[in-house]
């Protein structure tokens, strides 16, 4: 068996899911890349926002329960948003293993082209590189340079499948109520609206419409006790501790789920 080491860019990686309204599992992800191989370890980069550094607290915990040895860095102010950038540390460690460890293989998942130098250099030592990635994500010129490339669109496409024979295969066990539910007014629905069940996707929509339209705070479509305003604007400087539920980073920016008022 080939001896193979993992290096994953996880903020590239995860923007790419993201992107398309996925979520990974990272604990699969890494045995889908040691499938038939010997991995010897696998590397997670995770950087820190400087406005909020425990955010990634419980994501980091599950890398590592999930095997990952995770660096972690903290980023700069750039404005609104903040920058971290990990392709010096993820190429020291690379170029450390490389020589230390001499593996068959290096899998590295990110679609950064600034690993270019790194992959050539390393394909030159005679190891075989393939990089892992999204198509919206990854550089061609990175495809074109590396030994092999592995098409995480393809690779959630084979889980989405796995996932649907497995259910189909389960046998229907599911007992159907002998009473009918009870119906909740609208107020009792609005009583029991949590901001946790407000699907990621659903407000990263919102922001493009706040965006196109130029809107400081809109409603939230299914959870009207709540509304989404940006930080920054007129409309948030209105807003007091009181009124702000959760802060979030959308699409570089920050907003602000408020409780609607009466």
């Amino acid at each position: 068996m080939k001896n193979t080491i993992f290096f994953l860019d996880y903020t590239n990686i995860n923007r790419g899911a993201s992107d398309l309204n996925c979520e990974i599992d990272y604990e699969h992800l890494k045995n889908y890349m040691a499938y038939g191989r010997n991995l010897i370890d696998a590397y997670c980069y995770v950087p820190l926002d400087p406005r909020n550094e425990h955010k990634y607290d419980r994501d980091i915990k599950a890398l590592q329960q999930a095997g990952y040895l995770v660096t972690t860095k903290l980023g700069k102010y750039a404005g609104e948003t903040y920058k971290c950038n990990f392709d010096v540390e993820m190429t020291i460690d690379i170029m450390r293993m490389a020589h230390l460890i001499k593996p068959n293989i290096i899998v590295l998942a990110s679609g950064d082209i600034d690993f270019v130098p790194l992959i050539s250099e390393l394909r030159k030592m005679g190891i075989r590189v393939e990089v892992a990635a999204f198509h919206n994500t990854i550089s061609q010129e990175l495809i074109l340079n590396s030994s092999g490339y592995i098409n995480l669109n393809q690779y959630l496409e084979e889980m989405s499948n796995e996932n649907e024979n497995q259910e189909q295969e389960l046998p229907n066990t599911t007992v159907e109520p002998t009473t009918e539910p009870v119906q909740q007014s609208e107020n009792e629905n609005s009583t029991n609206q949590s901001v946790n069940d407000i699907p990621t996707e659903q407000l990263e929509t919102l922001v493009n419409e706040m965006q196109n339209n130029g809107h400081e705070e809109m409603t939230i479509p299914n959870f009207e006790t709540f509304i989404l305003v940006k930080n920054g604007t007129q409309t948030a400087t209105t807003k007091n501790e009181n009124d702000i539920v959760t802060e979030l980073m959308i699409n570089g920016e920050e907003y602000f789920i408020c409780q609607k008022a009466n």
